[in-house]
């Protein structure tokens, strides 16, 4: 996507001055990239990042800066003395790299939530990708023709499989980092249980319970951690 978007994104704006036109060409990178990969990032994470376009620009040379630095350092690794000061210099890139990334992370409205893709959706996503590529190839009728039935499909089959799922009910056991959890799902009810104290914030609920809520589609505002 990346190869076959970029191009076409770039070419819509001419730039003369180096610098801005070096941005230019980081912003579309980053757009065609999330444009072949937002269907995974829905599927496995369920969130779309707003500011991917700002987190590019900055993760994209700093990332090479430390690829080259890394790729140096293997190349000096016979004196301890250079290596240790290229060691050095890349751990601070990349805890500047990190603290960066998790500040535009925690930045309000910095990504949207409200995604519920199974793997079906994921793949009918990728095919549309793909049919409006044809279509901006072709410039043929009969691929957007296709891509606007085949969104009303998705649109279709998404609310369905909301409803499916809102009518069932589970029963989960989670193992969490030095914790367990029992979860009861029950329609529009959830309650999770688990042997130690934690908020809702805490990262094993962020990383292992959230993506089942968002999956199963319940405010995460209702479904608060109870300690047993």
């Amino acid at each position: 996507c990346i190869v076959f978007f970029q191009p076409k994104i770039y070419s819509l704006i001419k730039i003369n001055q180096p610098i801005v036109d070096y941005v230019w060409q980081l912003i579309s990178v980053s757009i065609a990239a999330q444009i072949g990969t937002f269907p995974i990032t829905l599927l496995y994470f369920g969130q779309f990042p707003l500011y991917f376009i700002f987190t590019n620009i900055l993760i994209i040379p700093i990332a090479t800066l430390i690829i080259y630095g890394a790729f140096l350092l293997f190349i000096l690794s016979f004196s301890d003395f250079v290596a240790q000061i290229i060691s050095s210099g890349l751990t601070y890139i990349t805890q500047f790299l990190n603290s960066s990334i998790s500040f535009i992370e925690d930045l309000p409205y910095a990504k949207i939530n409200a995604f519920h893709l199974d793997g079906t959706e994921s793949l009918l996503l990728l095919i549309l990708v793909l049919i409006c590529s044809f279509f901006i190839i072709t410039k043929r009728i009969n691929y957007l023709k296709l891509s606007i039935t085949l969104s009303i499909i998705i649109a279709s089959y998404n609310i369905y499989n909301g409803y499916i799922k809102h009518d069932k009910t589970l029963f989960v056991v989670h193992h969490l980092k030095d914790k367990s959890g029992i979860h009861f799902i029950d329609k529009n009810h959830a309650c999770l249980y688990t042997s130690k104290k934690l908020s809702s914030q805490d990262i094993d609920i962020k990383y292992n319970v959230s993506p089942l809520w968002n999956n199963w589609r319940y405010p995460q505002k209702t479904s608060q951690p109870s300690h047993l």
